[in-house]
């Protein structure tokens, strides 16, 4: 009995040894598959399955062809977010606009709580709406140039370039597109900040109701 317990813990240890080895080599034995790095150099992180496997279709004509099916479908996504992006930018310039008419009828009224009164009624609603554009511009853009991450990889696989060509040139293209990336970015900084200004008006008007109850009696 004495040496049933170091036998099982021998035999344990060599199960675990063995398991490890199996995998160790069904990794090594897939070297096409993309690995976290790659993808993340790439921009590609939590992309399809499909991309990070597309290097282990042996037959080029085959991946070609998958390649191809690929961007077919990520194209016609891309032209549902496009469409999407659209409409939030024509909803957030058409609530500026009521917002503008909002603030440019102050000037008729006499006292301070009228004009408060007016803008909390009129814009408030108006400001919550901004902010629901602005979130979907924001998401959206940052959708659309993930897609189009995704179709550059494909594009360079389309024309038969090999793993490691491949990785070359999407890298190169990261570079390149740099200052496009950071003008976009600038582009939703700045309409987040416009988001967190009319938060802060909009707090600003509750604080000023709070601290003057009498002011609804000016009108």
């Amino acid at each position: 009995m004495d040496f049933v317990y170091p036998a099982i813990v021998v035999a344990s240890l060599i199960s675990g040894f063995m398991a490890k080895l199996i995998i160790d080599n069904r990794r090594n034995s897939k070297p096409q598959i993309l690995s976290p790095a790659q993808l993340s150099d790439m921009g590609l992180e939590n992309c399809r399955h499909e991309l990070r496997t597309i290097f282990t279709i042996r037959s080029l004509k085959k991946r070609i062809k998958k390649a191809d099916i690929l961007l077919e479908e990520l194209n016609t996504e891309k032209s549902t977010w496009e469409k999407r992006i659209a409409e939030a930018q024509s909803g957030a310039d058409h609530t500026r606009a009521k917002i503008q008419d909002v603030m440019d009828s102050y000037a008729s009224l006499p006292s301070e709580g009228q004009q408060t009164n007016k803008f909390y009624m009129d814009a408030g609603p108006e400001l919550r709406n901004l902010k629901v554009h602005g979130s979907q511009l924001s998401s959206g853009l940052n959708q659309l140039q993930f897609i189009d991450d995704q179709i550059l990889f494909l594009q360079q696989v389309s024309t038969g370039n090999d793993k490691l060509r491949t990785i070359d040139n999407m890298i190169e293209k990261s570079s390149a597109l740099r200052p496009i990336d950071l003008k976009m970015n600038e582009f939703i900084d700045s309409s987040n900040s416009t988001l967190q200004m009319s938060t802060k008006v909009m707090q600003g008007v509750e604080n000023y109701w709070a601290s003057k109850p009498s002011v609804q009696g000016e009108e």
